[in-house]
């Protein structure tokens, strides 16, 4: 059976890359590495670079974080106390209403959706983040001094948001998979809500959960 403990992993995984990639925009990418200093036969050309890279991450901050900020993270919000409210009836002595849990992984599956849809821009935006990876490779040299920023420092930039992007892009399709699944499970009548809901919510999966909601309240603090 597909447990919340699996959903939670992943949610919390998805998440923790979408707020690592919207961190690095905000903070990284685009600005000169405190300490660093630009080396003078370099020092056009690498400005050049740092103002792409600002332009581009820029356009992921304009374009997506708006959207996860008002569009995504409250019905994840919503989704997230809904669950721990179905875990609490059992111990009242009530049950819970399949109908009802339906609606609640119908919400969820509504959220990832637009999640996937999200990875699938940053996706198309990491392609702009490779080809400017392969200028700055073509360019690499390493004869500059430690406290100088140097192409090297430029790809090691890009090469760690082009990691974090790929691994959001594969986090969110096992997400996706994982609540169709548990949506299947209870459609087709496996086991009763309040089975799914036990199975789904142990003290692990609600600690998933939370830290997946944490940082979900970080990116809502991004400007």
């Amino acid at each position: 059976m597909i447990t919340l403990d699996q959903i939670g992993i992943r949610l919390t995984e998805g998440f923790s890359v979408f707020y690592a990639v919207t961190e690095s925009c905000a903070h990284t990418l685009g600005y000169l590495p405190q300490g660093k200093i630009l080396p003078e036969e370099e020092a056009f050309a690498l400005s050049d670079e740092l103002h792409e890279e600002r332009r581009i991450a820029q356009q992921w901050l304009a374009n997506n974080v708006s959207g996860i900020r008002h569009e995504i993270i409250p019905v994840f919000r919503q989704v997230h106390n809904e669950l721990a409210g179905y875990r609490m009836l059992p111990e009242r002595g009530e049950k819970i209403s399949g109908t009802e849990l339906t609606k609640t992984l119908a919400s969820l599956a509504a959220v990832t959706g637009r999640i996937e849809a999200k990875a699938g821009k940053l996706s198309e935006w990491m392609k702009q983040i490779h080809r400017l990876h392969d200028r700055a490779a073509a360019k690499a040299h390493y004869g500059t001094e430690p406290d100088e920023y140097s192409w090297q420092d430029v790809l090691d930039k890009l090469a760690k948001i082009q990691e974090t992007g790929s691994r959001m892009t594969a986090s969110w399709a096992c997400v996706t998979e994982v609540v169709k699944g548990a949506g299947r499970d209870l459609e087709k009548a496996r086991a009763t809500a309040s089975e799914i809901v036990r199975e789904m919510f142990s003290d692990a999966a609600a600690r998933q959960w939370d830290s997946a909601l944490e940082i979900a309240e970080k990116l809502m603090e991004i400007r």
